[in-house]
């Protein structure tokens, strides 16, 4: 009698909810609450009967307690951040076309504004792609798709590599040009997926959590890509850090930890100390960039003689406007926006971005879905890292050029195909997270409320 009555009862609520994934999770938790309120109906001395049916009669109506549910536990457009992500994305564009028009001496578009319009469109149209996907399903094969990626990347550059600056970051097959360290930011978010599928375990699972990030950054090293070498670490290293701290492991969160961030304190410091000492681009680099030895790059040094006179409002006159057109492939749309806008102006448009990526970083750290979480602080973590070594170079604070060992890439506001693709199918994530973070899970759920929380969201549908 109790099971028929109790299962008529789930069956007709969970049928009032649109988003089958959800309807799981909501049955086990009202199953949980219904029979926990039977319990204490027995215990007052209440027939069998009797405590079900008034269980059932204080949970609400079942078609209503349902309707409220799917309100709740159903994927919502994101709108606000999607609407955020197309003015920036048109205003970016704008600010590009109009610093290339003024000055079209400005390597901008080098290869025409036709072709970034182009992969803009295309960026969008993977975003909105990967924002109606549900990311528990990418976590669900990010091992499988880990290692898919890593072979393209592997081979491509093997094959297809092609040399810049000695090094072999870019496939260039027939007509397309991949940048592979840009492709690498994919690897963040996938390892999140890595971490919580073995979440429970040991240190067994551990390790072997640490052993996918072996592949990735050897690949990185060996190119060699620093500035993308370091991203990744550093973003694994946070992630992971995330996860043990959560207890997703059975160790000792505060030993491993400890372990785990002295080692990768000494690891950036060999790093260092292996390319100090060698007689090749890489190395002279990387003693530039400490100021080992010679002066700051000419880039550098032109970026700071322009950034000299610039004006809080406005350009810094007819000086200024001289040496903006001869900077060429110098500087960034940071650089020349900041020199022929104004400080202002450009703090405005870096605030924009900036407040964009901490909105996604507080949604992702919300999440009561926990893959969620850890997937959009890995994307988040990602374009921090790019908006701080854009400013820092673009403003002249780095010694060495732009665009060569360190990063120069900015959501919006840099031209390029690859970069362009990966921070949309980013964006695209971090959306996804957005749109699924009201959908009921098995972690999340239960957390929700109790007998009477639920029961007055049945009376709230009324």
């Amino acid at each position: 009698m109790k099971q028929d009555r109790i299962t008529e009862y789930l069956d007709t609520l969970t049928s009032q909810m649109r988003y089958k994934k959800a309807r799981a999770s909501v049955r086990q938790e009202i199953s949980q609450h219904l029979e926990d309120q039977v319990g204490e109906y027995l215990m007052e001395g209440m027939s069998q009967e009797d405590a079900e049916k008034e269980a059932v009669r204080q949970m609400g109506d079942p078609v209503e307690v349902g309707i409220s549910m799917d309100r709740i536990h159903r994927p919502q457009m994101p709108w606000g951040m999607l609407l955020w992500i197309g003015v920036l994305s048109l205003v970016g564009f704008a600010v590009q076309a109009a610093l290339q028009a003024g000055f079209p001496s400005l390597y901008i578009f080098p290869l025409g504004w036709e072709r970034q319009l182009l992969f803009l469109a295309i960026g969008l149209a993977l975003m909105i792609l990967v924002c109606f996907l549900d990311y528990s399903r990418i976590g669900a094969y990010a091992r499988e798709i880990t290692a898919v990626l890593w072979v393209i990347c592997y081979l491509g550059t093997s094959l297809f590599g092609r040399e810049i600056n000695g090094s072999y970051r870019w496939i260039a097959a027939a007509f397309v040009s991949i940048h592979t360290g840009m492709v690498s930011w994919l690897f963040v978010p996938l390892y999140a997926g890595i971490l919580y599928r073995y979440r429970g375990g040991g240190y067994r699972a551990l390790g072997k959590s640490l052993l996918w990030t072996q592949p990735t950054l050897w690949f990185l090293l060996t190119r060699p890509d620093i500035s993308n070498l370091a991203l990744v670490f550093v973003s694994f290293s946070i992630l992971l850090s995330v996860a043990v701290w959560k207890d997703w492991f059975q160790v000792r969160k505060k030993a491993v930890l400890a372990i785990w961030w002295g080692g990768s304190l000494l690891l950036p410091m060999a790093l260092i100390l292996a390319f100090v000492g060698q007689e090749n681009y890489q190395g002279a680099r990387v003693r530039a960039l400490l100021g080992m030895e010679g002066e700051p790059a000419y880039g550098v040094t032109l970026i700071r003689r322009l950034l000299s006179n610039v004006h809080l409002l406005g350009n810094g006159g007819t000086e200024t406007l001289s040496q903006l057109s001869s900077m060429e492939e110098r500087g960034t749309v940071l650089t020349y926006g900041i020199a022929y806008y104004g400080i202002l102006a450009a703090m405005l448009l870096m605030a924009a971005i900036v407040f964009l990526i901490f909105r996604f970083l507080k949604i992702s750290l919300r999440q009561k879905n926990q893959l969620g979480m850890l997937m959009g602080t890995g994307c988040s973590v990602v374009f921090f890292w790019e908006l701080f070594t854009y400013v820092c170079s673009s403003t002249g604070i780095l010694r060495i050029d732009v665009g060569n060992m360190v990063s120069s890439f900015c959501p919006f506001l840099t031209y390029g195909g690859t970069g362009t693709v990966i921070t949309y199918l980013l964006l695209g994530l971090l959306l996804s997270v957005c749109r699924y973070q009201k959908v009921s899970t098995e972690e999340g759920f239960r957390k929700q409320g109790s007998f009477w929380q639920i029961r007055r969201a049945g009376d709230a549908a009324r």
